[in-house]
């Protein structure tokens, strides 16, 4: 390889560096950000996925709705992190969960809420499960 040719590998290579340092940054603050989750569009949602969105000072209230469908209550705060509960109503003392300083949940067991088939009307029903009414 010349001197030459030596040179402008370099030169690439450092061109590739620096796009790579500014375009990294970039790109990772981007996935990041999510989207702020309002009471209605948590229905349906694993509870894992709607509790990410709980701020660590918030109250959260979790209501096990097993016994309207002849199930035993077994919901435990060990169980958030899991896919095992749905999400069958939510309220919270803000437009969206992540501003709210009270949040209530009320949840059903994933197999239960596959088999029940739920439409959004059917949904609505388990709206006076909750309440976050100050």
């Amino acid at each position: 390889m010349t001197y030459h040719g030596m040179w402008m590998a370099i030169r690439n290579m450092r061109m590739a560096i620096l796009v790579i340092a500014l375009v990294l940054p970039m790109a990772a603050s981007c996935g990041d950000k999510r989207a702020d989750l309002a009471p209605a569009e948590a229905l349906g949602r694993p509870i894992y996925e709607v509790e990410s969105h709980v701020d660590d000072g918030a109250s959260l209230t979790i209501v096990d709705l097993s016994e309207e469908f002849d199930r035993k209550p077994a919901f435990t705060d060990n169980e958030k992190t899991t896919d095992a509960w749905v999400v069958v109503a939510a309220c919270s003392s803000a437009r969206v969960i992540d501003d709210s300083d009270l949040i209530q949940l009320a949840v059903m067991p994933s197999d239960l809420y596959a088999d029940a088939d739920l439409d959004p009307v059917e949904l609505q029903s388990f709206a006076s499960s909750v309440d976050c009414a100050a």
